[in-house]
């Protein structure tokens, strides 16, 4: 549970901000100011429950307008954490750099993952999409994270390097939607099969 009163202030030189909170159903306006306070940080890294407790019914804009990079561990793309992301990401109109992690389970991996497809990320008119340079993207089973891959590269004119990393089950699909994709800009795209342990990839591919 999060403290009654916070008053935290706005850290405006506050360079790096990493949020893995656990909160409660109270405390959700609690969460909001948190990331009113880091709302000009470079860079943030967010978990599943940052991400959904405050935007996950779409009624709160996102406060965090100014952020640079940020980085997303969410465990799956499921139907009612997407709704949260797009609204995360309707806030972030100078967003350059986009990480987003998650992990396949192995049990259901199919489950809740496939309801919210391309024309679901163009509805949104997201502002970043025309400033990402850097995205890193692991997929899990089903397609939503798939699809929102598939509109980056087709809509963001000025990506430079993307990174996606799929689970064999998913390999198909990726092929299918991605390989095949229109890339509306010159980027790089590398692809990696993730056959294990996904631990360290992202640096490894960032270096190579």
């Amino acid at each position: 549970m999060l403290m009654n009163h916070l008053k935290l202030g706005k850290f405006s030189r506050l360079e790096t901000a990493l949020l893995c909170l656990r909160p409660e159903e109270n405390d959700l306006d609690k969460v909001y100011e948190i990331l009113c306070s880091v709302s000009k940080v470079r860079v943030l890294k967010l978990d599943k429950a940052t991400v959904k407790a405050p935007f996950s019914k779409g009624s709160m804009p996102a406060p965090i307008y100014d952020i640079h990079s940020l980085s997303m561990d969410i465990r799956r793309f499921t139907d009612d954490l997407v709704p949260a992301m797009a609204s995360l990401f309707r806030g972030l109109p100078n967003l350059h750099i986009l990480c987003i992690q998650s992990k396949s389970p192995r049990d259901d991996p199919q489950s809740d993952t496939s309801g919210c497809d391309m024309e679901y990320w163009k509805l949104q008119n997201l502002a970043f999409i025309n400033q990402l340079v850097v995205v890193s993207i692991e997929l899990c089973n089903g397609s939503n994270g798939i699809d929102l891959a598939r509109y980056i590269l087709e809509c963001a004119p000025n990506l430079l390097h993307m990174f996606i990393i799929y689970p064999t089950l998913v390999s198909e699909m990726v092929t299918r939607k991605l390989k095949e994709s229109k890339i509306v800009s010159g980027a790089k795209v590398v692809y990696h099969e993730n056959k294990g342990s996904s631990s360290g990839i992202f640096q490894k591919l960032i270096l190579s």
